[in-house]
């Protein structure tokens, strides 16, 4: 079943993995129609690349040495939904205005 008011927050970086992932010829096409289709479906929230969004990412990636977690669906992803909007959301296109997980 579709909920009609759902909503979906990814980010840029996880788009380009999916379209990696579904790179072969007979796929392509309808792959990089549902990259559009993410970006003009506006349930669809996609953070873009940014570098704070990078810097952040990396410094995440290395402090979780004893993880498994890769950069981009697992890093980032965690980063996005764990920090929280100025509006006191739980995620925010602007998240990454907001200086989100500094190492010591």
């Amino acid at each position: 079943m579709i909920q009609e008011d759902a909503c979906l927050l990814t980010t840029e970086a996880v788009l380009w993995e999916w379209m990696n992932a579904l790179a072969a010829v007979g796929t392509r096409r309808t792959t990089a129609e549902g990259y559009r289709r993410c970006h003009q479906d506006p349930r669809i929230e996609v953070v873009p690349f940014a570098p704070d969004t990078i810097a952040a990412g990396v410094r995440f990636y290395e402090a979780r040495g004893d993880k498994g977690w890769s950069l981009t669906d697992d890093c980032l992803s965690f980063l996005i939904v764990t920090t929280p909007s100025p509006e006191g959301d739980s995620f925010s296109s602007n998240v990454w205005d907001y200086r989100p997980y500094v190492s010591a």
